[in-house]
């Protein structure tokens, strides 16, 4: 059994909720993607994670990709599951209309494409475990105190740009734009690494947009 069950109350609730939808409707370009239309789009991306990519599960952890010299295969119903996952214009959720996208609201599209959050993590991974230099850990560590950082300053401080009233406010957005900065350095630093050994992430990068 591959079941999966998306937390759909708790995105609802987030996205339609504490993110007080209704004041990025009024945006302009996002005044056509209705709560109802958005609900319609969690519904449909829940029955695609769970329908196309859940079952991938258990030939990803046991077979797992396969490397040949300068090729990556990934193990079977991946690329026909990314092809699909394009096809349905997922990828494309928040690119604007006139150029092929949807045109929903960026924080639709990170509800529905949270895979980059396994991305990123996975890229801070790569530059420790494939690298046997005397700073391997440095990035990880970095990029574990960015985030330390953007917590403490997001608990503790009121980040919201429109309802900054006080001077901390405006120091404590000042310093989660700089510790976003050093996190970035830290996944660039990670990536840099990882592209200089045998050129793994460039040729499953390659692989990946074959799929396409």
């Amino acid at each position: 059994m591959h079941d999966y069950d998306p937390p759909l109350r708790h995105m609802r609730f987030v996205l339609l909720e504490v993110l007080d939808y209704d004041a990025i409707l009024a945006l302009p370009p996002y005044s056509e993607a209705s709560a109802e239309l958005v609900d319609a789009v969690l519904e449909e991306a829940a029955r695609f994670a769970g329908g196309v990519f859940a079952p991938l599960n258990r030939s990803g952890d046991t077979v797992g990709c396969r490397r040949d010299g300068d090729r990556v295969t990934t193990p079977d119903g991946f690329a026909a599951a990314y092809r699909q996952y394009v096809e349905n214009g997922w990828n494309s959720l928040p690119c604007p209309q006139e150029y092929g996208g949807q045109g929903f609201p960026g924080c639709v599209a990170t509800v529905t494409q949270a895979g980059a959050v396994g991305a990123m993590g996975a890229t801070v991974m790569a530059g420790y475990k494939l690298h046997t230099g005397p700073r391997r850990f440095w990035p990880a560590i970095i990029s574990l105190a960015s985030l330390v950082v953007i917590w403490q300053l997001h608990v503790n401080f009121n980040l919201n740009v429109r309802q900054l009233d006080r001077s901390g406010d405006y120091l404590a957005v000042y310093a989660a734009a700089a510790a976003v900065l050093v996190l970035l350095l830290a996944l660039g630093w990670s990536a840099a690494r990882t592209l200089r050994i045998d050129n793994t992430l460039r040729a499953v990068m390659l692989e990946t947009a074959k799929t396409s």
